[in-house]
C-alpha cells in the first residue's frame, strides 16, 4: 500500500497531469478473444531481469529489431522526452515500476473493463467487469482511493449476456454513469443513494434483431453530454452503430450507420482528421465469406452538428485480423492515431498507424512481441509527455516506451506479469489518486482481475 499525500484526481483516459493531448484510447472497450498460441517473434526478441527496483516485475526487451515508429524531425517542446526530465505528474519523470498485482476473483470470464466513480458516492474510482459466459452479471469492484485496494460490491445480475460495458458522464457532471450491454439489450445505472456498495438501474433499452458487440460512452454531438454508442452485428454479415443522445431519458437512437464495424467487439473514439470532434475506429472480425475483410477497421467520422446528426465512413487495411484498437495523438500533431491488435495463430505484430490530419493513416509501424498482443492501450505511463503503447499477451503487460512523440523501438519493451491465460481486456487509470496512471488487467481464463499500482 502506498499512501500519499497529495490529492490531484486524475480523470481515467487523461494521462499524466498536466496532460499531453487527448487519450481518447481509454473509452475503448470491447470483448474477449479466442486464445492465442505463443511463438518466437521474427526478431527474436527475449527478456532479461530489469533494474527497475523492488517490487517491480518487469523485465525488458533485447531484441535485434531497430525498425521504429517515426514520424519525422524530433521535437523539443516540453513534451519531449529529449534532454532533461520534465516534471508532469507533479512528481519526477518516472520508470516503469508497479507493485505485484493485487488480485480479484470475479465470476465467470472477465472479458471487458471499464474504471470510473459510479458507485458510493463519492469521487474514487470503481472498476465494472463483463463476464464473456452467457451469464447476466457485471462484477463491481469499489475503490477505495488512496488508500488503495477495493471491495466487492453488489453485482448486477439483470442482463442477458452480459458483454461489454462503458462507464461516462451522461449529464456531463460527476457522477458517472455504467452503461451495460447484453446480447439484445443496454442498461444505464447510476449510485445508489441508499446504498454506498450498489447501483441503481436508470434506463435501458432493446437491440431489435441484432447481437449486441461493444458499447462506449462519448461526447460524440459535442455537447459537453457524454452520449450512448452501441455497436451491434447481424450474424457476421453487416454491422451497425447507434448514437442515443440522452439514454436516461430517450431510447431512441440518432443514426444508424450500417456495415460500420461488423461484428465489431471493441471500439474507440479519435479526432482522426483534425475537425476537433470525436469520430470512430471499429474493427471488423469475423466476416462472412465474399465481403471483404477481416483485414480492415471501419472509421465513421463525425461530421455532426448539435441536434443534427452526420457521419461518413472509410476504412483502414491491416494485417492479419484486428481486434484490439486504441487511439491516442502519439506523435502530437494534434491529430489522433490508432494502435492496432491482432487474433490469430503464432505472432502477429502490434501495428501503430499515424494519422495524416485529413482523415487518412500512413502505412503500419509493426512492433512485434513473443506472441500475438489483442489487447492494446496508450497513455502516458512514465509522465515524460509522450505516449507510450501498452498491450496484453498471454498473462503479460507489454509496454514500449516513447523515445519522444511518436518514436518507438520494436525491441525496447518491458513486460508486467499479471497473471497467467489470456489478457480480454486492460484499463489504464489513476485508480488510486496519486496522479499516477496505475493498470488493471482482465485475466479470462483465470476468472481474475489484476491491479498493477504504479509505485
Amino acid at each position: 500500500m502506498n499512501l500519499r499525500p497529495w490529492l490531484l484526481f486524475l480523470v481515467p483516459g487523461a494521462g499524466c497531469l498536466p496532460s499531453p493531448p487527448a487519450l481518447p484510447a481509454q473509452t475503448s472497450t470491447g470483448s474477449a478473444s479466442t486464445d492465442t498460441s505463443a511463438s518466437p517473434a521474427t526478431d527474436d526478441a527475449t527478456t532479461e531481469p530489469s533494474d527497475s527496483g523492488p517490487g517491480s516485475t518487469a523485465t525488458e526487451g533485447t531484441g535485434d529489431a531497430t525498425s521504429t515508429g517515426s514520424t519525422g524531425a524530433d521535437s523539443t517542446d516540453e513534451g519531449s522526452s529529449t534532454g532533461e526530465p520534465q516534471d508532469f505528474c507533479g512528481l519526477p519523470r518516472a520508470e516503469f515500476v508497479f507493485d505485484p498485482p493485487d488480485v480479484f476473483t470475479v465470476g465467470g470470464a472477465p472479458a471487458v473493463l471499464a474504471t470510473g466513480s459510479f458507485v458510493g458516492n463519492d469521487d474514487d474510482p470503481d472498476i465494472a467487469v463483463a463476464n464473456d459466459d452467457n451469464e447476466p452479471r457485471i462484477d463491481i469492484l469499489r475503490g477505495q482511493g488512496i488508500l488503495s485496494g477495493f471491495q466487492i460490491a453488489d453485482p448486477i445480475t439483470s442482463i442477458d449476456g452480459a458483454s461489454s460495458v462503458a462507464i461516462g458522464e451522461i449529464n456531463g457532471s460527476p457522477p458517472s454513469e455504467l452503461a451495460v450491454l447484453g446480447q439484445q439489450q443496454w442498461q444505464i445505472y447510476g449510485p445508489d443513494p441508499e446504498s454506498m456498495n450498489s447501483v441503481m438501474q436508470l434506463s435501458g433499452g432493446v437491440i431489435m434483431g441484432a447481437s449486441g458487440q461493444s458499447i462506449l460512452l462519448a461526447d460524440i454531438l459535442g455537447d459537453s453530454n457524454d452520449e450512448l454508442v452501441l455497436a451491434a452485428g447481424f450474424n457476421g454479415v453487416t454491422g451497425t452503430v447507434d448514437v442515443i443522445e440522452d439514454p436516461i431519458v430517450s431510447v431512441n437512437g440518432l443514426a444508424q450507420l450500417i456495415d460500420a464495424g461488423r461484428n465489431a467487439q471493441i471500439m474507440t473514439t479519435g479526432d482522426f482528421n483534425g475537425d476537433t470532434q470525436l469520430d470512430l475506429a471499429l474493427p471488423r472480425t469475423d466476416p462472412a465469406a465474399g465481403i471483404a475483410g477481416p483485414d480492415f477497421v471501419d472509421i465513421v467520422f463525425n461530421e455532426s452538428t448539435p441536434g443534427s446528426p452526420a457521419f461518413s465512413t472509410a476504412t483502414v487495411e491491416s494485417t492479419g485480423d484486428p481486434w484490439g484498437v486504441a487511439s491516442a495523438d502519439l506523435d502530437g500533431d494534434g491529430v489522433d492515431d490508432l494502435v492496432l491488435g491482432h487474433t490469430g495463430v503464432g505472432s502477429v505484430p502490434l501495428q501503430l498507424f499515424f494519422g495524416d490530419g485529413d482523415g487518412g493513416f500512413s502505412d503500419p509501424i509493426s512492433l512485434p512481441y513473443t506472441s500475438t498482443q489483442t489487447v492494446v492501450r496508450a497513455a502516458d505511463l512514465d509522465c515524460d509527455g509522450d505516449i507510450d503503447i501498452v498491450a496484453g499477451a498471454n498473462g503479460d503487460v507489454v509496454v514500449w516506451r516513447a523515445n519522444g512523440p511518436g518514436n518507438f523501438d520494436s525491441s525496447d519493451f518491458e513486460v508486467f506479469v499479471a497473471g497467467t491465460g489470456l489478457i480480454s481486456d486492460i484499463a489504464i487509470a489513476d485508480m488510486d489518486l496519486s496522479n499516477r496512471l496505475d493498470i488493471v488487467v482482465a485475466l479470462r481464463d483465470a476468472g481474475e482481475v489484476a491491479y498493477l499500482e504504479a509505485n
